[in-house]
This record gives C-alpha cells, sequence and structure tokens, in this order.
C-alpha cells in the first residue's frame, strides 16, 4: 500500500523520506478529506510533520494563457558552426541532437533557438538561449503563449507513466539526461499545481533533478520544498542533488547519478 491509495480516515506507518535512517517505519500519513497529513517519530528527523494536498481540483486548473503575444515572428535559419562548435564542446550536444531537436539561429547569430515540444511532439513556442558573450541581451527568453509549459526532448514524447520521469530546468539538460531516463525541461526552476497535473499524466515515480544553485539558496532548499509540497502526489518522489547542472557533467557523472534509476 502506498499513501496515494489510502481512503479517508485510513492511516499507515512508512519509511521518512526526510530521514537518513531508511530501515525504520517512523512516519505515520493519515489521509483525511483534504489531503494528507504526516508525522515522523525519529527527534532528529528535519521533515518533522505538516500537511499535504494529494488531491488536485483538475477542472480549476486551466491551460493559462500570457495577456501579450510571446509568439515569435522572425526568420530563423540552420546553425552555424559557432554554435555547433559550442553546443558539442561545452554541452556535449552532438550534430544528431541537434538535428533531432531542430535547433536554429536568428539571423544575427545571437541567440540558439529550441522549439518548445509538447508530449505528443508538437511545437509549442521557442527558447531563445544566448550561448556567448559577444551580445548582452537576455541570457534565455521564451517565445510562448502558455505561461506553464514543459518541454519534452526528442525520444520522450512515447513514453508510458510506468517509467521514472526525471524533471531539470533547461533544455539542454533534458537531451543530455534522455539518453538514460525520460526526462522534460521545466524551463526554469519553478513548480505550480498546473506542471504537477501534466505530470501527473505522464508518470508515477518523479525524480527531481534541478541544478545546483537551488541546493545552495537560503533557507530551505527548492527541491526540498517541492517535495514536501507534492511528494505524495506521486508514488515515488526522489531528488537527485547535483553538485554541477546536468547539462554541464559528463556522461559518466551522469550515469553515476542516475545509476539507481537505469534498470525501473
Amino acid at each position: 500500500m502506498d499513501a496515494l491509495s489510502l481512503d479517508v480516515g485510513d492511516t499507515m506507518r512508512t519509511n521518512c523520506p526526510f530521514c537518513t535512517a531508511q530501515d525504520e517505519k517512523s512516519m505515520v500519513i493519515t489521509r483525511n478529506e483534504e489531503g494528507l497529513l504526516y508525522h515522523c517519530y525519529r527527534a532528529s528527523c528535519e521533515g518533522s510533520s505538516g500537511f499535504i494536498s494529494s488531491t488536485i481540483d483538475y477542472k480549476a486548473v486551466k491551460q493559462q494563457k500570457h495577456k501579450k503575444d510571446y509568439t515569435y515572428n522572425g526568420e530563423l535559419y540552420p546553425i552555424d558552426s559557432k554554435f555547433t562548435f559550442l553546443l558539442r564542446n561545452k554541452y556535449r550536444i552532438l550534430w544528431r541532437d541537434i538535428e533531432d531537436n531542430q535547433f536554429r539561429q536568428d539571423k544575427e547569430g545571437n541567440y540558439l533557438f529550441m522549439p518548445i515540444f509538447t508530449a505528443e511532439g508538437y511545437e509549442n513556442g521557442y527558447c531563445a538561449k544566448r550561448l556567448n558573450g559577444e551580445h548582452h541581451g537576455p541570457k534565455s527568453i521564451i517565445y510562448s503563449n502558455d505561461r506553464y509549459i514543459v518541454h519534452y526532448p526528442y525520444g520522450t514524447h512515447s513514453k508510458n507513466n510506468l517509467s521514472p520521469m526525471v524533471v531539470v530546468e533547461d533544455i539542454l539538460s533534458s537531451i543530455r539526461v534522455s539518453k538514460f531516463l525520460p526526462c522534460i525541461s521545466l524551463l526554469g526552476c519553478d513548480i505550480s499545481t498546473n506542471h504537477i497535473v501534466e505530470l501527473q499524466k505522464r508518470t508515477k515515480h518523479l525524480i527531481l533533478m534541478l541544478d545546483a544553485d537551488t541546493w545552495r539558496m537560503k533557507g530551505e532548499p527548492k527541491p526540498i520544498k517541492y517535495k514536501r509540497k507534492y511528494g505524495l502526489c506521486f508514488h515515488k518522489f526522489d531528488l537527485i542533488q547535483v553538485e554541477r547542472d546536468p547539462k554541464d557533467s559528463s556522461e559518466t557523472e551522469l550515469a553515476d547519478l542516475l545509476s539507481n534509476y537505469l534498470d525501473l
């Protein structure tokens, strides 16, 4: 039995996801009409107790659009040797990845344009990223009228919800990680209820792998905050703490980080 299968009034005892000692079932979870109450009885536990809403009003969550028009109407071109060199040598993005994910650039060569794909493989806008220091515009720009979108890299579209799904921040990281496991990009580090509704359609086992800086913030790190808030919305919700962003990591480093999930 897992927490999501509890009926109102039911209680279960399980391992605490916040404790270092995973060999004792120190957490008690009780479902009420609004969600799940949890309490860990280990004195040293940082998780302590709290409430996580495991039910989402799907009718209240709607696809929200920006009030302004954020589509990109300019001409786009095949990427030149400068972008190809940067992608290969800095991020280990190969030519096949560039073609599969349909990367383009603007006429001036200031921005790399990466299409944002839906789970079905349709384009839903662009993420424009500045890869060099010669141009002084914004580092990245999202061109899409949907406020809450995620990106599915090439090869992730047809996966079923039984496989673990890794969630990263940016498109380049999602391409790197998708070589090992199904992966999507948040196009940022913020997670909303709208994101959770989309992710629940795609997986029962969520693996959150945000960039290194989210673990160095003052106060509670963002990944832990999201696990507290949304952890019981999935059958399993794991965190991977990284020292370097996924897009900056070597193949060996990524394989080591994901090794516990490769045979699931």
